[in-house]
């Protein structure tokens, strides 16, 4: 997942106009007419221009951007002293200059770069005639 998703119920009246929400990478804080409502420490890091938020009359919706987006959130808040964050941080980078694999039940692994390759050399290839046809065929 590339998002954590956040729902708030709201019980007082219509705040559609009034709230405000703040991203930062490490802290999500909500406000209602100067009024602190929420403030969230992330457990992990977020990217701040690309989360948002919708105000409905009954509910606050918050959409928060991961940075490292192979990473499963555990928890929503980061634990005092933590590091997990910190950790987080300096191991996503790894892993998405891996490649994905994909669970399968077959035993045996085929590699697709090759299967390609061979694939876009028999495209090369140009028969004419009768053994284009005799090709097509085999």
């Amino acid at each position: 997942m590339t998002h954590v998703f956040i729902a708030w119920k709201i019980k007082k009246g219509d705040i559609r106009n009034t709230v405000e929400v703040e991203f930062g990478s490490e802290r999500l804080e909500i406000t209602d007419k100067e009024q602190l409502l929420v403030t969230i420490l992330p457990s992990n890091r977020v990217i701040s221009h690309l989360c948002s938020y919708t105000c409905t009359l009954k509910k606050i919706e918050v959409k928060l951007k991961k940075e490292a987006e192979n990473i499963n959130w555990t928890n929503l808040e980061r634990a005092a002293g933590s590091q997990a964050a910190k950790l987080a941080s300096a191991v996503a980078p790894n892993m998405n200059s891996a490649p994905l694999s994909y669970p399968s039940s077959s035993k045996n692994k085929k590699n697709w770069n090759a299967v390609e390759k061979e694939a876009t050399k028999e495209l090369d290839v140009k028969a004419e005639g009768d053994s284009a046809l005799n090709d097509l065929f085999k």
